[in-house]
């Protein structure tokens, strides 16, 4: 996160580099050594995530943060992301929350008066609790319904929101599922 806001990458390259890290761990545990490993994975993760969105992409060297306990070499770290591409199957686009906020957004407020704020805050929302694991249980989509949801309470005389509202805003969203992911938003 602190390389993703020192280059001011979009939330989106944030979101898969974790997305990546979360399947390729659930595919292939690491060894459990000294911590250079997990460090590896999580350069080559960015490096990924940066390569498919970012316009711009720092070398590798540059995206390793300062004062981090390990410095690779770029060729290390371009065998790492090819080992991650082989694990992951080379499948990189990912359906993520923010692939839905806007339409979420303009249902929820169809006078497009605070639309802006509604996909901000929900962004920040979503990346203030993409380390948290219990959200693994939740698709994207009810992700951000939840996200949107809790922005939109922030609005004053938009209390009357309800988990409930979003289920009728996308097929496969359900009202559990919704009121779940919305009260661990709100629990953390």
């Amino acid at each position: 996160m602190q390389v993703q806001a020192y280059y001011a990458f979009q939330p989106l390259t944030a979101y898969l580099s974790v997305n990546y890290m979360d399947r390729f761990l659930n595919s292939r545990p690491l060894p459990q050594t000294n911590g250079w490993p997990l460090q590896l994975l999580s350069v080559a993760c960015l490096s990924l995530a940066a390569k498919m969105e970012e316009p711009l992409v720092p070398s590798l060297l540059d995206l390793q943060v300062e004062g981090a306990k390990y410095v690779f070499e770029p060729r290390t770290i371009r065998r790492m992301e090819l080992f991650v591409l082989g694990v992951l199957d080379w499948r990189l686009r990912s359906v993520t929350p923010f692939s839905f906020l806007g339409f979420f957004a303009c249902k929820l407020d169809s006078t497009g008066t605070f639309t802006g704020f509604l996909i901000s805050r929900a962004t920040q929302i979503i990346l203030s609790n993409i380390q948290e694991a219990s959200f693994l249980a939740y698709w994207p989509s009810c992700i951000a319904a939840a996200g949107i949801l809790h922005a939109a309470n922030e609005i004053p005389n938009w209390s009357l929101v309800r988990p409930e509202h979003a289920e009728s805003w996308c097929e496969g969203l359900r009202k559990e599922k919704i009121i779940g992911c919305y009260q661990l938003i709100k629990n953390l």
